[in-house]
């Protein structure tokens, strides 16, 4: 009876002592931290036993947002600054975690005990530090390295020890190397074997994307290029939007979000006018000055979309009475793409630069308004209003000057009304 007792206390003093130097994943407790001197002992380790009320058993690397979140929450903790580790009682992380605000943490240096308070919350947090170490582990193996899990980890973690066999591939293929390849491009997201192909980007808050992308790096890319850092901001900021609980936080992510959805819209836009061909658009001044309808997309593209009358618009409508070809791109014609319209400063109406067969097309649907862009002539770059100087005086011209050859490449096909008097239609030629 005395040696099962004796051999009973053993057994508790031994689970006692392997329970205060166990980590969470089952091997030995590592230190957190001694500078600062961290721990409930106050020996840097996150040790505890049934005095520690607080459970200070996770060791985190502490950030601005969980400090100024735990001070809210009447735990002042000046002593540190960003970047220290200290042992953290489980229910205020757990708290912090809740609200999104959780800091990272040390999975070799909390203590084992932290289970037994908020369960398996601790691994959630480190999904991709644990399938990272789990990756490694089995390439270790691999390579004859013997690393090793503790067997309790891998068994409370079935999930994160998934057979792992890594590929080889070749890394210098901008086609085939690491990172993500968007569906129907031949180029992959990220790209780590040209650093000058690199775009930094920041999207806390909505200025951190108009810095993002007004940087050079970005503007010098192709517009596919474009395309996806944007697509990645967006998906980025709707994650960390739907994770987000901090009311604050939650309201700074939403301006930001809606910002890149308007932007991730126009690239939308511009990609198929380019698709379309509509990159062929063009215009020409008598002096050779020449410009795309994709220069003057991309110097308005700030511009607010408005709705408005159609109704308004038909006497300056272009007509193509009998022509065929003509009908059959206003049935093409797809209204979800606003028209352009130069306006004055006074904001009087100018002229329908793009868009004749999507405004014959709501006159033919019966629609009340259409989706538009008002287009402040004098705003313009210098470069663009050159090549329509003349409409800015349209009111000063004489009726021969409005009745001039059309320009080159271009030939008349019937007269057109404007402003309430008749001019020749000049459309361009088509190659035979």
């Amino acid at each position: 009876m005395e040696m099962n007792l004796n051999y009973i206390i053993k057994r508790i003093l031994r689970e006692e002592f392997q329970d205060k130097n166990q980590n969470i994943l089952g091997g030995k407790l590592e230190m957190c931290s001694r500078n600062p001197l961290t721990g409930y002992y106050r020996d840097g380790y996150c040790r505890t036993d049934e005095n520690d009320k607080g459970s200070h058993t996770v060791c985190a690397k502490v950030n601005q947002e969980f400090l100024d979140f735990t001070k809210s929450k009447g735990n002042n903790l000046d002593i540190l600054k960003p970047g220290d580790k200290w042992c953290l009682c489980a229910k205020r992380w757990k708290q912090a975690k809740d609200y999104g605000l959780a800091p990272k943490v040390d999975m070799q240096a909390t203590n084992i005990k932290t289970k037994d308070i908020i369960g398996d919350d601790i691994f959630s947090s480190n999904k991709e530090e644990m399938s990272e170490y789990a990756r490694t582990l089995k390439n270790a193996r691999q390579q004859g390295v013997k690393l090793r899990f503790p067997k309790s980890a891998i068994m409370a973690n079935p999930n994160r020890f998934r057979h792992y066999t890594k590929k080889r591939i070749n890394e210098s293929d901008p086609k085939i190397g690491t990172g993500k390849k968007p569906k129907g491009s031949d180029r992959r997201l990220y790209t780590d074997e040209n650093p000058n192909d690199t775009v930094s980007v920041r999207f806390r808050t909505k200025q951190d994307i108009i810095d993002t992308l007004n940087k050079e790096s970005f503007k010098s890319k192709s517009h596919a290029r474009q395309s996806q850092i944007i697509n990645l901001i967006h998906q980025r900021l709707r994650v960390a939007l739907e994770r987000a609980k901090d009311f604050e936080v939650k309201k700074r992510l939403k301006t930001a979000f809606e910002y890149i959805a308007t932007k991730k819209e126009q690239s939308k836009i511009k990609t198929q006018k380019m698709k379309e061909g509509l990159h062929d658009t063009s215009w020409e001044n008598d002096e050779g000055d020449k410009i795309t309808l994709i220069d003057l997309l991309n110097a308005t593209e700030d511009l607010p979309v408005k709705r408005i009358s159609v109704e308004e618009l038909k006497p300056h409508l272009l007509t193509w009475d009998g022509d065929e070809e003509e009908i059959k791109k206003i049935e093409k014609a797809d209204l979800q793409y606003p028209i352009l319209i130069f306006i004055d400063s006074d904001g009087k109406f100018i002229s329908i630069i793009d868009g004749h067969h999507r405004v014959q097309k709501a006159v033919r649907k019966g629609l009340k308004t259409i989706k538009a862009k008002l287009i402040p002539i004098n705003s313009l770059p210098k470069d663009i209003r050159k090549v329509f100087s003349h409409m800015g005086r349209q009111e000063e011209m004489k009726e021969e000057e409005l009745t001039e050859k059309c320009w080159t490449g271009y030939t008349q096909k019937g007269m057109k009304t404007m402003f309430g008097k008749r001019y020749p239609n000049c459309v361009k030629k088509t190659k035979k």
